[in-house]
């Protein structure tokens, strides 16, 4: 009897070593967390009447935004992309994963000049205690002109360590994921943070179509669907089930997570 509990205590003993190992595959050093923005870590606003100027002057196949100025298409864009706020409990989230050497990445659909209004509106650059929140954004190339690009960038602030990459590809398409690996793989060859140099991603979305696409992208990343509520303890459960424990105790000036409409 002694050398049958002998070998359950030598069992549960390995079995709680291979539980450990598990737990600690994605650290810091091999992980990037990376996010999509509208209805995961920002809560959109819709402006219609910018909307329908935006189809106008911008989508219209006829390039109707000659017919007016760089500061009244600028106006617009800065109507489309103000007025949108970050989701609390997720911004709790997101700063205790920064605390804990995560390297966090922005990985949207919208255009390099609309989100860099958004990260001036949001302050991105300082969000974590004076300093860039995410190390790296994703975005889709500008469709309009040059010069109005570059009246765009002439308003937008320095980015401090954090930087933009711009991909012609947009989600779901498998192409899209394969730039977001290149442009991390990229990052991470001068990131001290990272001791892989092809970390693991963990991909988090609100849209079923990207996680699958995501999924199917074959670029050693695993992605979540972002619920609908309570999103940022909803990611904190998906983490988990990583063998990421969120570390808890983070002092921020941010509220309780709250169900929004």
């Amino acid at each position: 009897m002694k050398a049958v509990r002998l070998i359950l205590l030598l069992l549960i003993i390995y079995q709680q070593l291979e539980s450990n190992d598990i737990q600690n595959n994605f650290v810091p050093g091999n992980t990037v967390l990376a996010f999509d923005m509208d209805n995961t870590v920002i809560k959109p606003y819709f402006d219609w009447k910018a909307y329908f100027l935006y189809l106008v002057f911008v989508k219209n196949p006829l390039p109707l935004w000659r017919l007016t100025t760089n500061q009244y298409i600028s106006s617009i864009f800065e109507r489309l992309n103000k007025r949108r706020l970050m989701i609390p409990d997720v911004l709790n989230l997101l700063l205790k994963l920064k605390s804990m050497g995560y390297t966090l990445v922005v990985a949207t659909n919208g255009n390099q000049s609309g989100f860099e209004y958004i990260m001036n509106y949001l302050n991105f650059d300082t969000l974590y205690y004076g300093k860039p929140l995410f190390d790296l954004i994703v975005t889709t190339e500008d469709i309009i002109d040059d010069a109005i690009d570059k009246n765009f960038l002439q308003k937008s602030p320095s980015l401090g360590s954090s930087y933009i990459k711009t991909t012609p590809h947009f989600k779901p398409s498998i192409d899209y994921f394969k730039s977001l690996r290149l442009f991390i793989d990229d990052y991470a060859q001068s990131s001290p943070n990272l001791q892989s140099k092809t970390p693991h991603i963990i991909f988090f979305d609100d849209i079923k179509d990207n996680v699958e696409g995501a999924q199917n992208s074959n670029v050693d990343i695993t992605a979540f669907i972002v619920p609908k509520y309570y999103k940022g303890e909803g990611m904190k459960k998906n983490l988990t089930s990583c063998g990421i424990a969120v570390k808890e105790g983070v002092n921020t000036k941010f509220s309780e997570p709250k169900p929004y409409f």
